[in-house]
C-alpha cells in the first residue's frame, strides 16, 4: 500500500492528472490529497485540505475521524469567562472567545495540544503509556476525565505517577450540541 500510495503521488505530480482516490484509511487521504471530502452515510460532511480538516473539522464526526491518537472530546460548560471541563478539575480562560462559544458544548483538544510541562499548569496521573517508537502516547486521569497526550521519543513516565501539562488554548476545538463546530 505504501509503495502505491508513492506511486500514485509520483505520477499525480509528473503528468498532472486529476485523480479521485477513494479510501477508509485516514493516513492515506492526508498524506495523498490535496483537497478532502469527508462523507457520513452518504454525505459530504466537509471538503477541505488535509490541514483544514484535521486542524478546522466541520463537525465531531470529522474530529474523531481523522488523527491518531483520537481526539480528546469531553463535555464542558462555560461560565464566568471559563469554560469547564465536566468531571475534571480544568478551568480554560475563554477570553474573545466567549461570546460565540455556547453555554453548553464539547471539547475538542488533540493529543499533541496537551504537553507534559514540570511547571504545568494542570495536575493529573498517568493511567498507561503506549511507547510506539517515535512518540509515546500517555493516558492522563484527572478527575474522572482521562486525556491523550503524545510526547516525542519514548517517555520515562509509569502509571500511577503524577504529572503536570499544559493544554495549547490556540488550538481548542468547540463544537454545539449537534456537533457543528462553533
Amino acid at each position: 500500500r505504501e509503495s502505491l500510495r508513492v506511486e500514485l503521488q509520483h505520477i499525480q505530480k509528473t503528468q498532472g492528472s486529476t485523480t479521485l482516490f477513494v479510501t477508509h484509511d485516514q493516513v492515506e487521504a492526508l498524506t495523498m490529497a490535496d483537497r478532502i471530502a469527508v462523507l457520513n452515510k452518504g454525505r459530504i460532511v466537509q471538503i477541505g485540505s488535509a490541514h483544514d480538516i484535521y486542524d478546522r473539522p466541520a463537525t465531531v464526526f470529522v474530529a474523531q475521524l481523522v488523527g491518531t491518537p483520537r481526539i480528546n472530546l469531553m463535555d464542558a460548560q462555560r461560565e464566568d469567562g471559563l469554560l469547564r471541563i465536566k468531571d475534571a478539575p480544568i478551568s480554560l480562560p475563554l477570553g474573545e472567545r466567549e461570546a460565540r462559544i455556547p453555554k453548553l458544548c464539547q471539547l475538542g483538544i488533540r493529543p499533541e495540544d496537551i504537553q507534559p510541562n514540570n511547571e504545568g499548569k494542570f495536575e493529573g496521573q498517568i493511567a498507561l503509556t503506549e511507547p510506539l517508537g517515535v512518540e509515546t502516547v500517555l493516558h492522563i486521569r484527572t478527575g474522572s476525565q482521562t486525556f491523550l497526550s503524545t510526547t516525542s521519543g519514548i517517555a520515562t513516565w509509569r502509571p500511577g505517577e503524577n504529572i503536570k501539562f499544559n493544554i495549547t488554548q490556540e488550538r481548542l476545538h468547540f463544537f454545539d450540541s449537534d456537533g457543528r463546530r462553533v
